[in-house]
C-alpha cells in the first residue's frame, strides 16, 4: 500500500459580506461593519480600493469616515488575516453618487433685501444626515456678504449698490461639487431715498420758528444734513437711517449733534415727510418740533418729477403785518419791503430782498414736488434768536407767489442793529408777499 502526504491549508473567517455593490453620496458619512464580533477576536480586517475618506478598523472592521472622492465607481476589496493566515477576498462596487445640493433660500428662486432692512444672515446648509460632510462656496454675491464654507450661513451688510444680483452656491465634498443652485438676489434701495427738508417751531412759544434741517438720503440709507439753528449756527451731521418692521417708515437719534449739545430724533413717515419728534438742548430740556416736513424735489434724482416749476425773477413786496404795533401806531397800513423771488430748473428757489427796516434778506432752497418751499435764515448773523422763516408756495393757477392763503412766513428781528426805522428789537410779525 503506498501512502501519500497531504497539505492542509487553514484560511481565516471571511469577513461579512456586505453585497455586491452600495451607494452612498460624496459628503456622507456611512458606517459598515463587516466584523465578525468578539467571538473572532484574533482577526484583523483589511480593506483596499476604498473611495477616499473611509478607512477600516483593523479590530474592529468598521468602514468609516466621511467621504470626500470624486463621484464614480470604485472595486473594494475586503479580508481578514489571523497571523499569516488569510481569508477568501471579498469583492464589492462602491458607487460615489454626487453631493446632495445645499438648501434653496428664498421663494422659486428669487430673493429681495431692502437697504436699511439690517444684516443679512441666512443659511443654506443642508441638514440631511447624508450632507454631513459637505463644505459650501457661493459665487456673485452682493458685495458686503460672505459665506461660512464650514456651516453655509450667508450674512453680513449689504453695501452693493440696488439691482439684482445672479448668485450660485454649491455644496462640496473633497474637490467634488454638488449641482449648483441659482439665485436671482435683488438688492431694493433704501425706501426712502431723497433729499428732505423740515422747519421747526418752538413747542414752548406759540409755535415760533426755532430752525431747519435739511437731511440728504442715499440708497443705502445712510445720510449726510445740517441743522440750522435759532443760534446763528450751522450743525452738519450724519449717520444712517433704520427701518421699521413694516418698512414704511425710519428714523434715528442722533445725541449732541455737531457738540452742540443739541439732541435730533429725525423720522421719516411713509407719506414721504421728514419729521422730528424733538429736538432738545441737553442741559434746559427746552424742544422744538418739526413742522411743514416734506421730500425736497431735485430733478438730479433718480426719482421722477411730478413736475418742474421754473419761474422767472417775480418783484414782490414784502407785507410786514403788525408792524404798526412796533413803529407806528398811527399808521393802518403794514409796512413793507420788496423782493426779487424765482425758481430754477433744478427747483431751487431764491429769495433776495430787503425788509421795511432795510435789512436784507438773501436765501435759497429746494422744494417739494408741490411747489412748496421752506425757508429758515436769521439775517442778523451775530445776534441770537432772529429770523425770516416760514412755508412759501407757489400758486399753480398762476405760477406766482401771490396767494396770502398759501404762506405761512414769519419775520423777528431780536436787536436794532443799524434799524433805520426803529430803535429796538420787533417781532414777530406776520408776513404776506404780494405781486407788485
Amino acid at each position: 500500500m503506498t501512502s501519500k502526504s497531504a497539505t492542509l491549508k487553514v484560511l481565516s473567517l471571511p469577513p461579512v459580506y456586505l453585497g455586491d455593490t452600495v451607494s452612498y453620496k460624496a459628503g456622507s458619512a456611512p458606517t459598515l461593519d463587516v466584523g465578525l464580533g468578539s467571538s473572532e477576536s484574533g482577526l484583523k480586517y483589511y480593506a483596499k480600493g476604498l473611495p477616499k475618506g473611509l478607512k477600516i478598523n483593523a479590530l474592529t472592521g468598521e468602514i468609516t469616515g466621511s467621504i470626500s472622492a470624486k463621484a464614480g465607481t470604485y472595486n473594494v476589496t475586503y479580508w481578514t488575516q489571523a497571523g499569516k493566515s488569510k481569508s477568501a477576498i471579498q469583492t464589492l462596487t462602491f458607487v460615489v453618487e454626487p453631493p446632495l445640493p445645499p438648501a434653496p433660500i428664498g421663494t422659486d428662486g428669487a430673493l429681495a433685501w431692502t437697504h436699511g432692512g439690517g444684516s443679512f444672515d441666512q443659511s443654506v446648509k443642508n441638514t440631511a444626515p447624508e450632507a454631513a460632510g459637505l463644505t459650501y462656496e457661493a459665487k456673485g454675491l452682493p458685495k458686503g456678504l460672505k459665506i461660512d464654507k464650514n456651516t453655509g450661513q450667508i450674512y453680513g451688510n449689504i453695501t452693493a449698490k440696488p439691482g439684482t444680483y445672479t448668485v450660485t452656491y454649491w455644496s462640496k465634498a473633497g474637490s467634488t461639487k454638488s449641482d449648483p443652485v441659482t439665485l436671482q438676489f435683488t438688492v431694493d434701495a433704501f425706501p426712502f431715498e431723497g433729499d428732505y427738508d423740515a422747519l421747526f417751531v418752538d413747542s414752548t412759544d406759540h409755535g415760533l420758528p426755532a430752525g431747519k434741517v435739511t437731511v440728504k438720503i442715499t440708497y443705502n440709507g445712510a445720510f449726510t444734513g445740517k441743522l440750522y439753528y435759532q443760534n446763528n449756527k450751522t450743525y452738519s451731521f450724519k449717520g444712517i437711517f433704520g427701518l421699521n418692521g413694516a418698512q414704511d417708515a425710519a428714523s434715528v437719534v442722533l445725541d449732541n449733534v455737531g457738540r452742540s449739545g443739541l439732541n435730533l430724533d429725525l423720522y421719516v413717515t411713509v407719506g414721504g415727510k421728514l419729521e422730528a419728534s424733538t429736538l432738545a438742548d441737553g442741559a434746559t430740556g427746552y424742544w422744538v418740533e418739526a413742522q411743514y416736513g416734506f421730500e425736497s424735489l431735485k430733478l438730479t434724482n433718480p426719482k421722477a418729477p411730478v413736475r418742474t416749476y421754473t419761474v422767472g425773477a417775480q418783484e414782490v413786496w414784502i407785507n410786514e403785518v403788525g408792524s404798526q404795533t412796533f413803529f407806528d401806531l398811527l399808521t393802518t397800513a403794514p409796512l413793507r419791503g420788496d423782493a426779487k423771488i424765482s425758481v430754477s430748473s433744478k427747483n431751487v428757489l431764491s429769495f433776495k430782498g430787503t425788509a421795511a427796516d432795510g435789512t436784507k434778506i438773501t436765501t435759497s432752497t429746494t422744494g417739494s414736488d408741490d411747489g412748496s418751499y421752506l425757508l429758515f435764515v436769521n439775517p442778523n448773523k451775530k445776534i441770537w434768536g432772529g429770523y425770516f422763516s416760514g412755508e412759501l408756495n407757489l400758486n399753480l393757477a398762476n405760477n406766482r407767489f401771490d396767494d396770502p392763503d398759501q404762506n405761512d412766513l414769519r419775520w423777528s428781528k431780536p436787536s436794532p442793529d443799524n434799524n433805520k426805522i426803529h430803535s429796538g428789537a420787533f417781532g414777530p410779525l406776520d408776513v404776506t408777499i404780494e405781486t407788485k
